[in-house]
């Protein structure tokens, strides 16, 4: 008779719906939401004091379960694990936290990080087929087999930079089409659509071959005509939509 693993999850956003989705429909495992207090707390003591220790301690216990997700924001993964950890009554070395931040590491609990675009459109997700990075090698089998045969170990030390590339890359087209369209309507009075269209071809061109896939001055190595095409947009248009690229970027590591 196999035996029920059983589990509990916080969080359910973008990631952490499909992914209890996921688990829930795997036979081996007995699944629970775990609901938190909805809310933004920028600070980690205020939710610890206020959310965390007054509502957990009561009303969960760690002992209940093997292995616990935590599908939630980073900021408050810290005072989560904390009080996890403190509520286990048993071997603390058993006790199996899984986040699922890119950039957070804990020696408490394990990152499993999907490198995958989770937006609002992508609702059913194949988890065994995406590519998985881990910062731990020391990961149960059970999970190990959720996860499929596309994974990596990264050194923790290496995180931030790494959640920086995807970060960028996963969002880079994005930020193209919606920060620079109102700008080359009202600059040039066509259709913010053929921006749209430019980057959705380049993109496929990519996809075809990496190698081949520049055009105009860049193809041409004219360091001249690409200074020049860059320069006509302004300073201040450079400008603001550099502080517009990282605004994004932080929001987005902020919501991931």
């Amino acid at each position: 008779m196999r035996h029920t693993i059983r589990t509990a999850q916080f969080g359910f956003g973008k990631l952490g719906r499909p992914w209890f989705e996921y688990i829930s429909n795997q036979g081996q495992f007995s699944t629970k939401k775990i609901p938190l207090v909805r809310g933004t707390f920028s600070d980690k003591k205020t939710y610890f004091d206020q959310v965390v220790a007054s509502n957990l301690k009561e009303n969960f216990k760690s002992d209940d379960y093997d292995i616990i997700f935590l599908a939630v924001p980073e900021q408050i993964l810290d005072a989560l694990i904390k009080v996890l950890k403190l509520s286990y009554r048993k071997s603390k070395s058993s006790l199996k936290l899984y986040h699922f931040s890119g950039s957070y590491y804990s020696k408490d609990a394990v990152g499993l990080h999907p490198v995958y675009s989770f937006s609002s459109i992508n609702t059913d997700v194949d988890f065994k087929s995406i590519n998985w990075v881990v910062d731990h090698k020391d990961i149960s089998s059970e999970v190990l087999n959720l996860l499929g045969h596309k994974v990596s170990v990264i050194e923790p030390l290496k995180k931030e930079i790494y959640h920086s590339y995807l970060s960028v890359s996963a969002n880079q087209a994005q930020l193209v089409n919606h920060l620079m369209a109102d700008q080359f309507f009202e600059q040039t009075g066509l259709s913010k659509n053929l921006l749209k269209e430019l980057v959705i071809q380049s993109l496929q061109n990519e996809l075809l071959n990496e190698e081949k896939s520049f055009s105009g001055p860049w193809v041409r190595d004219a360091k001249e005509d690409q200074n020049k095409r860059i320069e006509e947009l302004g300073d201040e248009f450079l400008s603001e939509q550099n502080n517009n690229f990282n605004r994004c970027i932080e929001v987005f590591n902020e919501s991931k």
